[in-house]
């Protein structure tokens, strides 16, 4: 199924960071209601404007329901996922400005707003992107793609808990032919602003069209990601890291589509001193009702050689005593149903998945099966 560009800045590619918005109908006579609803956010619409071609309110929100039964514990419950709100204006026709803003208690509907995204971009041509302001590093397709479109309810446990997180920054992208480029540099302190003692970090992007190579394949698209972390120790989720290397690949034949994401990282610091992690994913997918039903399945394997290992935060740190667990393998398989009412912009999920965690010892530090139901809308 193809993916709706629209409700996401950060595509496949690094350089598709500006799509073109979608038109609006000439004639709202024709447009359903569905239709008609999902245009009150866009408040002002006119590509002939030699200002503000757009002026639009966007925003999400995630909730599920979640029960996890393991050999170490029981948790269930409902958690507002994700709440966020923002503003996207597209202007001086080569000029995108973003903001987002996210809610501080993540389980509250409304509470303090706190700022996710805030940056600027320039397309002064068709290949040639520049980007200024806080937002996600792109690195690795699975923490890359906007959570509205992915097809399970959480990202891997490697990409958990190794993505580089939003920081102030600065990116340069472009196009060469079939394929694209990227460079970004971030200050290395992801939640209070730059400052001389916290370091930085790198990120290098490639990725293109490979469908050629392989007879009949409708869609097949490449990526590899770098990064270097030079003395960031908050950038990394639970662990520090020095580089970080992620391939992905994307591939889409009529009902079928599946993803590979491969990640591997050196001088990682653990709980027994400094070693390297590996992670790989595999995502296949079949639409089963074209357009409307589509089953989603996944297998993971992670492994670091320093027990430098988390659980996933949701759900398995929830058990008791297993917040702060550390293993060296890990484990995961998930099935489940993806029901589209509206594409990606509203839909219904439900899957379980069954995981296991060792230490280096061989000893099991986490068990069990995550069920998890939910909804998800975008706009």
């Amino acid at each position: 199924m193809a993916q709706d560009a629209a409700v996401e800045d950060e595509q496949w590619t690094p350089f598709d960071v500006m799509p073109e918005p979608a038109l609006l109908s000439a004639d709202r006579a024709e447009m359903s209601f569905a239709d008609k609803l999902w245009m009150l956010p866009v408040l002002h619409r006119n590509e002939e404007s030699r200002f503000i071609q757009e002026f639009r309110f966007t925003g999400r929100y995630h909730g599920q329901y979640a029960a996890v039964r393991a050999k170490q514990g029981d948790f269930e419950g409902w958690e507002n996922r994700r709440v966020r709100g923002g503003l996207r204006v597209d202007f001086l026709d080569d000029f995108r400005f973003r903001t987002q803003f996210r809610s501080k208690d993540e389980d509250a509907v409304t509470g303090n707003p706190v700022l996710e995204d805030l940056w600027v971009a320039w397309r002064p041509g068709e290949e040639f992107v520049l980007k200024l302001g806080q937002f996600k590093p792109l690195w690795s397709y699975t923490w890359g793609i906007s959570s509205d479109l992915l097809r399970t309810f959480e990202r891997t446990q490697f990409v958990d808990q190794f993505r580089p997180r939003r920081a102030l920054g600065a990116g340069i992208s472009g196009e060469v032919g079939d394929s694209g480029w990227g460079l970004a540099g971030f200050s290395g302190n992801t939640e209070d602003g730059p400052s001389s003692d916290d370091g930085y970090f790198l990120v290098a992007n490639a990725g293109g069209d490979a469908a050629g190579l392989i007879e009949g394949v409708d869609r097949l698209r490449w990526r590899l990601d770098y990064l270097y972390n030079n003395d960031s120790d908050r950038f990394g989720g639970d662990r520090n890291y020095r580089h970080g290397i992620a391939a992905s690949l994307l591939g889409e034949n009529g009902r079928w589509s599946g993803l590979i994401d491969v990640g591997f990282l050196t001088g990682l610091q653990g709980a027994s001193g400094e070693g390297n992690a590996f992670g790989v994913s595999v995502l296949p997918s079949y639409d089963l009702i074209e357009d409307r039903l589509q089953l989603v399945t996944r297998y993971e394997y992670s492994r670091a050689s320093n027990d430098a290992l988390s659980l996933k935060s949701r759900y398995e740190r929830e058990l008791p005593g297993l917040d702060k667990a550390q293993g060296n393998r890990y484990h995961a398989v998930y099935a489940g149903l993806q029901w589209f009412l509206r594409g990606d912009q509203f839909k219904v999920l439900s899957g379980a998945e069954w995981a296991r965690m060792r230490d280096s010892a061989g000893s099991a530090v986490f068990e069990g099966w995550t069920f998890t139901s939910g909804v998800r809308i975008s706009f």
